[in-house]
């Protein structure tokens, strides 16, 4: 063998082993790129389906909070029309005299009183 010889081997052992080192590295490079490919869009999917959940069960604590605020206000409205209908009955029509007495000016001194709730 002669020295063009052995360098013809050694140029082509060295692109075999250049290239297989090249491949060593493509398949490293697209190793870690697809893994993190993979965990940035199981990490991403998790946080999504984490932060619908807890954004419907933000919703629905703010719905029966408000369900709540509103039944309290339908019934302290019913309660202010219970004391009304109670102040006229007990205290205009029972307490006046009818054939003596007029009751349109009790009636409306209370309604006066309770403009915003009776209509």
């Amino acid at each position: 063998m002669g020295i063009f010889q052995k360098g013809k081997e050694y140029l082509q052992q060295r692109f075999l082993d250049g290239s297989k080192h090249i491949e060593l590295r493509k398949l490293l490079w697209v190793s870690f790129t697809l893994t993190s490919v993979v965990a940035t869009l199981l990490m991403g999917i998790s946080f999504y389906y984490r932060f619908a959940a807890q954004s419907a069960q933000t919703t629905w604590e703010g719905n029966d909070t408000r369900i709540e605020d509103a039944a309290e206000q339908v019934t302290a409205h019913f309660r202010n029309m219970i004391k009304v209908s109670d102040t006229l009955y007990y205290r205009v029509i029972k307490g006046t005299d009818l054939q003596q007495d007029t009751i349109s000016d009790d009636f409306r001194l209370i309604y006066e009183m309770n403009k915003d709730n009776v209509e």
